[in-house]
């Protein structure tokens, strides 16, 4: 799956790869650079989901304990919501 942003600014830098999965990625036309930015970006957004769920976990715990102590309002026969 791809989550490349085209014309998006880019930056040089250096990174360490083990040589022989640099010499066989060559071998195979594989673009590391796309890679990279793929591998890169998935990174984030699991530590941002992460970063997200631990700011969150208060909230969520109270949500959860009210839905079982009281129901989903869906659930209820008289406000017909559903």
């Amino acid at each position: 799956m791809s989550i490349i942003r085209t014309g998006l600014q880019r930056k040089t830098t250096n990174v360490s790869v083990r040589s022989d999965l640099l010499k066989e990625a060559k071998e195979l036309n594989i673009n590391l650079t796309t890679i990279f930015d793929n591998a890169l970006a998935e990174e984030i957004k699991k530590h941002k989901s992460q970063q997200w769920r631990n700011e969150n976990r208060a909230a969520i715990a109270a949500c959860n304990q009210f839905i079982e102590g009281s129901g989903l309002l869906s659930d209820d026969e008289e406000l017909k919501v559903l």
